[in-house]
Formats: C-alpha cells, sequence, structure tokens
C-alpha cells in the first residue's frame, strides 16, 4: 500500500525504470516512491509509481526500498506494508518551484519507440543502478505545465535528505524542476481572450516535443516545447454549445489522430493536421466521461470511462483515414462529397 500527504489526483509508473511510481495531489506536490528490495509482504509490482494529488502534489514511490523503511500494519491475520513517498515536492516550502493548485494530469515524457526499446530490455533496466535519467510533465487545473527531471541519488550521497527537504532519510530518487508553461500565456498566443482552466494534458505518441491542452471552453491547444510554431495551434468544435474537455487519447497505431471526450458525452475524432474534428460521436444518455481510450489492439475501438459504465464504441477508424486522406489528395468535388461522408457517419460506397 502506497501512502502520502493530501488526496491523490492522478499517478503514472516510469516509462524506463520498473520501480518507480509518481503520484501528484490535490494541494500541487509531487510524490515519489521507490520500490526496489520489496519485501514478501508486499504483492506490488517491481516498478516506479507516480501519482498526482488533488492538492496539487506530486508524489514517487521507488519500490526497491527496504520494508524496514516503512509501516507494517496487521489486519486479522494479514500484514500489510504502508509506504511512504520516497520524493515529494511538498518539502520545497515557500517557493515558485511546484504546482498551488490541483494537479489534473502526469504523463512521462517518452515516445512510442523509447517505450518499447525499454520493453526490449526490461531485465537489464530491472537489474541496473545507475544512470537513472528521464522527464515527467505536471500539469495543475490552473494551466501550470512543469517538466520534471528524474534522477538517482548516488549511495555516497546519503545526507542529501538534509538539503532537499523534499527526500526521506535514506531515499536514492528525487525530482528536480527543468522548464514550466503557463496556459494563459499560450491561450494569449493563440488569440483565445477571457480566463480558461486546463483539464488534461497529453503529449503526442512519437514526438512528445508536442503537448496538448484540454480546457473548460472546449478548446485543444497545441503547443511545441522547443523549435518553431505548433500547427495547428488550436483545435475548436463546430457545435455551438460551450462543453469542457475531459480526457484525450491518441491512436496507437500510426495514425495521426486523437479522441477528444467532452463533459457532454460526446467523443470528437480529430488529424492532427485539421483544427476541426473529423468525427463526433454524441450521446443523449451518456454522463460526463472520466477517460476515453483507444483500444491498444483493435483500431477501430475506444473506451469511454464515466462514474457508473464503461462504453465500448465500435468505428471504422480505417475507412475514416482513408476518408480523410482523400480530403487531402482530392478534387474540390471529390472532397466535398467525401466531406458529406465523414459528416453523415456513411463509411460505404
Amino acid at each position: 500500500v502506497l501512502m502520502c500527504e493530501g488526496t491523490p489526483t492522478c499517478c503514472c509508473f516510469s516509462p524506463t525504470r520498473p520501480t518507480l511510481a509518481f503520484a501528484g495531489t490535490d494541494h500541487g506536490s509531487v510524490v515519489v516512491w521507490d520500490l526496489r528490495e520489496l519485501s514478501s509482504m508486499c504483492t506490488l509490482c517491481d516498478m516506479f509509481y507516480v501519482i498526482l494529488q488533488d492538492h496539487g502534489s506530486v508524489v514517487v514511490w521507488d519500490l526497491r526500498e527496504l520494508s524496514s523503511m516503512h509501516f507494517v500494519y496487521k489486519v486479522g491475520e494479514d500484514e500489510w506494508l504502508i509506504r511512504s513517498p520516497t520524493y515529494t515536492t511538498d518539502g520545497v516550502f515557500g517557493t515558485d518551484l511546484g504546482h498551488h493548485g490541483t494537479v489534473k494530469s502526469l504523463v512521462p515524457v517518452v515516445s512510442v519507440e523509447e517505450s518499447h526499446r525499454v520493453a526490449a530490455s526490461v531485465e537489464k533496466i530491472q537489474t541496473a543502478h545507475g544512470g537513472l535519467s528521464f522527464q515527467l510533465a505536471s500539469m495543475d487545473e490552473g494551466g501550470a505545465i512543469i517538466f520534471w527531471t528524474v534522477i538517482e541519488v548516488s549511495r555516497s550521497s546519503l545526507d542529501a535528505s538534509e538539503t532537499d527537504l523534499g527526500l526521506t532519510p535514506g531515499g536514492l530518487i528525487k525530482i528536480v524542476k527543468s522548464s514550466s508553461f503557463s496556459l494563459q500565456k499560450l491561450s494569449r498566443k493563440a488569440n483565445l481572450s477571457g480566463p480558461m482552466s486546463a483539464r488534461c494534458l497529453q503529449l503526442h505518441l512519437t514526438d512528445p516535443n508536442h503537448f496538448f491542452i484540454g480546457t473548460d471552453m472546449g478548446y485543444i491547444l497545441h503547443m511545441v516545447r522547443h523549435g518553431g510554431r505548433a500547427l495547428p495551434g488550436l483545435y475548436t468544435t463546430e457545435q455551438e454549445t460551450v462543453t469542457e474537455v475531459t480526457a484525450m487519447d491518441f491512436c496507437p497505431f500510426g495514425f495521426d489522430y486523437f479522441l477528444v471526450a467532452c463533459g457532454d458525452g460526446s467523443v470528437r475524432l480529430y488529424n492532427t493536421d485539421s483544427e476541426v474534428p473529423l468525427m463526433t460521436w454524441n450521446d443523449a444518455s451518456a454522463a460526463r466521461p472520466h477517460r476515453v481510450l483507444w483500444s491498444r489492439s483493435r483500431p477501430a475501438v475506444f473506451y469511454t470511462v464515466d462514474e457508473s459504465r464503461v462504453v465500448c464504441t465500435d468505428s471504422n477508424i480505417v475507412q475514416v483515414h482513408q476518408l480523410a486522406q482523400g480530403l487531402a489528395h482530392g478534387s474540390s468535388d471529390e472532397r466535398d462529397k467525401l466531406l458529406a461522408k465523414l459528416q453523415s457517419g456513411v463509411f460505404s460506397g
């Protein structure tokens, strides 16, 4: 059992080291658990684990740590190991280094190709204890986006917790802020007026330099960390009613598409090159979705998750891809015909 101060709001595992866990909290902290050297009573897998909490903290667990560093509770005949975080940004008081509101999203900054390379060499990674370094991106409801670098403290620097208040005594994992962005500054660049709140954050699967921010106004902002300008910089909707973006997910099969779930229960399909949705699925009976997930085995299937159910939608994404290609390369008459098919949802013929 992993324990921290505050309420966890989101979490993730390390993409490169299978013994780290991370979390964000409701008061803006980021915490880390180092889960190495598991005890026999602990049933957690050998991974890093990360969670975001609703007060803005980010917490990290290192699952390699000895059970003697943590608490053990006995309930009947069962014993439970309660692991406190290895690192938390709650220790950075009186600075502007962390979040000041509920953390809404936490994602590893890693491409699909890099994840596959890591999975192929997982045994080597599990036995290695040095050279750990990767990045995380966290975002709070105010639109502050922070990129963190996860680093491993050398065993010769066991007094590091005396100078870094976020590091637990004996801990070997810490996170350091590397850069940050503001949603309000990004919205001004996109020529949007009025206050907006951030709802979700996603990085492009093949190029994590591109990041996408869902907002309470129904817009999706597209930005890049390094280099030139992201195009299009803003994804909109043709609907007149404003509805918040609650979740996003990218196509895992190499197509440049992403799904957007909205507060009214609808789901939109975008191509990364087009600012308007290719398709919109409306469900009047749907509740506010918390997640939208593209199937990892069936390209035409996606799932939406709300408070009471999981909805499976089987759509012909492959034909949508062919139609979208036709929109880009066909004549004006062909584009009009294909657009009519997209809008009607009739893909045959």
